[in-house]
């Protein structure tokens, strides 16, 4: 893993990642959720699955920022980035789909059939393009087909954005999108883009805007440090303009029930706003994380935060799911009491599970695979 001493490497966007796995957290296990509290306060929680949107325009800031002026398009230099690329995310969500489906086996959930295909589908990460399977297995996994779909995409993205301009192609991707619903829809395929609001909310062809907002920000910065611009700023204009925008999205969410993955009702203002919107907010807050010394870039820095912000990729995978029940099951008390204490929990077993098992792998593999002199932190 990336060093405070190494260039590429931000503490406050490592800090990033823990906020942004801890917002999803509380939209799926909400404390609000009470008629003790106001309903627009329940609401609102209700929205904070935009977590992922920030992990998804942070992919593509971190992928631009490190990889845009050093890509080669050659086998060599393509097969240094995919065995990076799957050392960070494979290992950990290849054992913990498997414990998933083998829970799911003793349960007998699944005919064999049936699990096994599930489980195919699962490790590829194939599931994420079917309308009826992206919530299979690990639930939250979906998000890692379309964070794979940008990492493969990547090199392409970075040889085109030379030969033509960059907004050129999110339109070309969510065009591509709208082609293969169009098509899908008259010739179904186990719910292969199926539907609209499958493609917009679930797919990289239609969440493509967030990792393109990253990327534009990585351009900038990078001009920015290219023109000797040092971050002498003390205030906390973008920070909070960023996060102000984000939370008025988050509102209007909230107000007029637009856009609510919890019941499931996804309509097209709700993901107007998610899809093109919101991105732009996210996009501005990192701004002022990356250009001023704000209270919140500071408390994002720090290394209780850097070491949440490192295991909140093993947080983000066990928060739901099999695991996550078997926590909360030894746990006595109160919904809200298991909550919270589950919350504790299942960080301290992303922890161990990151220092024990993902970190490790990640290192073995890359030492494993890649020649010497090629082994980067990633």
């Amino acid at each position: 893993m990336k060093s405070a001493e190494d260039p590429r490497y931000f503490p406050q966007l490592t800090g990033v990642r823990a906020m942004a796995a801890f917002m999803v957290y509380l939209f799926h296990f909400n404390p609000f959720a009470s008629k003790f509290f106001p309903p627009f306060v329940n609401s609102f929680f209700h929205e904070f699955h935009i977590g992922v949107n920030l992990f998804f325009v942070l992919s593509g800031f971190l992928i631009c920022y490190r990889y845009y002026d050093s890509y080669l398009f050659n086998r060599k230099w393509f097969y240094g980035f995919t065995v990076r690329r799957v050392a960070r995310i494979y290992p950990v969500y290849l054992l913990i789909t498997t414990v998933t489906f083998i829970a799911f086996y003793f349960q007998n959930k699944f005919e064999f059939n049936s699990l096994i295909a599930q489980y195919i589908l699962n490790i590829t990460f194939l599931r994420g393009f079917f309308e009826g399977l992206h919530f299979s297995g690990v639930v939250q996994g979906w998000s890692l087909t379309v964070e794979e779909c940008f990492y493969f995409s990547a090199p392409l993205i970075f040889l085109f954005s030379k030969r033509m301009k960059l907004y050129v192609q999110p339109i070309m991707l969510l065009l591509t999108g709208i082609i293969l619903v169009l098509i899908f829809r008259q010739i179904p395929f186990h719910g292969f883009f199926g539907s609209m609001r499958f493609m917009l909310g679930y797919t990289f062809f239609g969440r493509c805007i967030e990792f393109y907002c990253g990327i534009y920000l990585a351009l900038h910065y990078k001009k920015r440090q290219n023109n000797s611009i040092e971050n002498k700023n003390s205030n906390s204009l973008y920070t909070i303009l960023g996060m102000g925008s984000i939370i008025l999205c988050m509102s209007v969410f909230a107000w007029v029930g637009e856009f609510s993955f919890a019941s499931g009702n996804i309509k097209e203002v709700g993901l107007l706003i998610n899809d093109l919107f919101m991105p732009f907010g996210i996009a501005l807050f990192f701004w002022g994380l990356l250009t001023e010394h704000s209270l919140i870039r500071r408390v994002l820095s720090t290394p209780i935060f850097d070491l949440l912000g490192k295991s909140s990729y093993v947080f983000y995978l066990i928060h739901m799911g099999v695991i996550q029940q078997l926590v909360v099951h030894t746990i006595p008390g109160s919904a809200l009491i298991k909550k919270a204490l589950a919350f504790v929990v299942l960080n301290i077993l992303s922890i161990l599970i990151y220092k024990l098992i993902e970190s490790p792998m990640n290192k073995w593999i890359k030492k494993t695979a890649l020649p010497k002199k090629q082994i980067e932190f990633s």
